[in-house]
C-alpha cells in the first residue's frame, strides 16, 4: 500500500508574512527622523535614513543570512492574494506618500530649519 504526499509547493507557507508590513516602517524612516527631531531638538535624528538605510538593514541582513525561503512559483498567484500581503502595500502606500508629500512641501515651506 503506497500513501499519497503532497508536493512540497502545496504545503509551503510564509513564515515571514507577519514581518511584511515593516516595509511601511522603512518607507516612513524620513518622517520618523523629522518627528524625532522636532520632538527632541537632537539633529542626530536626521541621520535615521542613512543610519538605518545603510548601516542597521545592511547589519541585520548579514546576521540574519541568506533567505532560502523563496515561495515556489505555483504559489505565487495565491499568494497574491492573501490578506497580509494586501495589508502590507495598504499599509505602506500612505506612508510613501506622506513621504512624498512631505518632501514636496519642504522648499515651499522654507526647508528643514526647525531646529
Amino acid at each position: 500500500m503506497t500513501t499519497a504526499t503532497l508536493p512540497p509547493s502545496a504545503v509551503w507557507t510564509d513564515k515571514k508574512r507577519y514581518f511584511w508590513p515593516l516595509g511601511a516602517l522603512a518607507v516612513s524612516l524620513p518622517l520618523i527622523g523629522y518627528a524625532a527631531a522636532l520632538a527632541t531638538g537632537w539633529a542626530v535624528f536626521w541621520w535615521t535614513l542613512p543610519i538605518f538605510l545603510y548601516g542597521i538593514i545592511p547589519a541585520l541582513d548579514y546576521l540574519v543570512g541568506e533567505d532560502t525561503e523563496n515561495p515556489p512559483a505555483e504559489r505565487m498567484a495565491s499568494l497574491a492574494q492573501e490578506k497580509s500581503y494586501r495589508y502590507a502595500v495598504l499599509l505602506a502606500v500612505p506612508c510613501k506618500w506622506s513621504v512624498f508629500f512631505w518632501g514636496c512641501s519642504m522648499p515651499v515651506t522654507g526647508g528643514l530649519n526647525c531646529l
